[in-house]
């Protein structure tokens, strides 16, 4: 017998397993697990990587500034290849990038160390004026910047205002009683001013800081040769060559005491043993030409001014010299030539007391 089924109607449906809806539950429930894992996933992934771009980012902008930090303005003397044009183009850009940072914080200590170590590069490309704006605006970040103070000093000192340099260096020492570079450049200054009891005062205190300070030894010395202390200056001379027996000026310095003292062999040698530590010397040249010439060797003695002249030929002295050297060899065109060479010089450069002796030798 045939069943007859009834025919469904629009509110009716077919009976479904259960187990089927369990599975299916199921699988919906895992594909909603994983698509919530993957969302999850790229969100902490991108997270990451701007982490990682923010890191690289501080990163090269510390190497972009450590990559414009200069050497000491005393560590390093070396030659830029770079034309005149372009360094001044890369100070001004240097300089608009700095002057730009001071909106964000004025007292940064990279942004102080910037405008320290421009001051250093503008002070080796004797740019003085430019080397002055930027101690200057390093000191207004930091007013206890005793460096900074010391290195205007230094470039007041080169401009010849002793006077101002002398004010920079006390700055620096009294931000730091014991530095003793700063006592030793004032002492330089003081020197200069002829202010000798000053400059005896603070060079005997970088030396009490540094008693291996060959340097304030040997221009403590000039002091006390100037003062006809010699006695006194030779102790410093011998002392400083104790530190530094390659110290090439202290030699030369012990030339021009016992020529002084009209000890011409001794300052020869002591000239000699100059020459073989530094051999471009034109000073030591003319300085055992000077001692040639008492000796009346005046052969050897023109000998080495020409060596001077060779060395620095706008050095005024050796022609001066010279002309004296030949007038007594009876060359006297030759004589009149050197002394005119060396009045032009010295008018040029200033030279009041080689101007005083020219006019004595040239009436002569």
């Amino acid at each position: 017998m045939i069943k007859s089924v009834a025919p469904l109607n629009g509110n009716s449906f077919p009976r479904i397993d259960l187990t089927i809806i369990t599975i299916i539950s199921l699988f919906i429930v895992f594909f909603l697990l994983i698509f919530s894992l993957l969302i999850f996933k790229r969100q902490y992934n991108s997270q990451s990587q701007q982490q990682k771009f923010k890191k690289f980012q501080n990163e090269d902008n510390q190497d972009a500034l450590e990559s414009r930090n200069f050497t000491n303005m005393n560590d390093s003397q070396f030659e830029r290849q770079d034309s005149q044009e372009l360094k001044e183009n890369q100070n001004q850009e240097h300089q608009v990038e700095l002057e730009s940072k001071t909106v964000i914080s004025e007292n940064d200590f990279q942004l102080v160390e910037e405008y320290y170590n421009l001051g250093n590069q503008f002070f080796h490309q004797k740019d003085y004026q430019k080397a002055i704006e930027a101690y200057t605006k390093a000191i207004h970040s930091k007013p206890d910047y005793a460096e900074a103070y010391n290195n205007l000093g230094n470039v007041y000192y080169l401009l010849v205002n002793y006077e101002q340099a002398i004010e920079e260096y006390t700055k620096a020492i009294d931000i730091n009683a014991e530095y003793t570079k700063a006592y030793y450049n004032r002492g330089n200054a003081y020197h200069a001013l002829q202010q000798y009891q000053q400059a005896i005062a603070d060079y005997d205190q970088a030396i009490n800081l540094n008693p291996k300070y060959a340097e304030a030894y040997n221009n403590r010395g000039s002091i006390y040769y100037s003062l006809k202390n010699y006695q006194q200056a030779i102790e410093d001379y011998d002392t400083a060559i104790e530190i530094n027996p390659a110290f090439a000026e202290v030699y030369n310095n012990i030339g021009n005491l016992y020529y002084q003292l009209k000890k011409y062999e001794e300052a020869i040698e002591n000239y000699n043993q100059s020459l073989e530590i530094l051999p471009q010397q034109p000073e030591a040249f003319n300085n055992r030409g000077n001692a040639y010439y008492a000796l009346e060797q005046y052969q050897d003695a023109i000998k080495d001014y020409d060596q001077a002249l060779t060395i620095q030929p706008s050095y005024s002295e050796p022609y001066y010299n010279r002309g004296l050297a030949y007038k007594r060899l009876g060359n006297n065109e030759i004589a009149r030539n050197d002394l005119q060479k060396a009045l032009s010089l010295a008018q040029q450069q200033g030279n009041t007391t080689l101007l005083k002796e020219l006019q004595i030798a040239m009436q002569s």
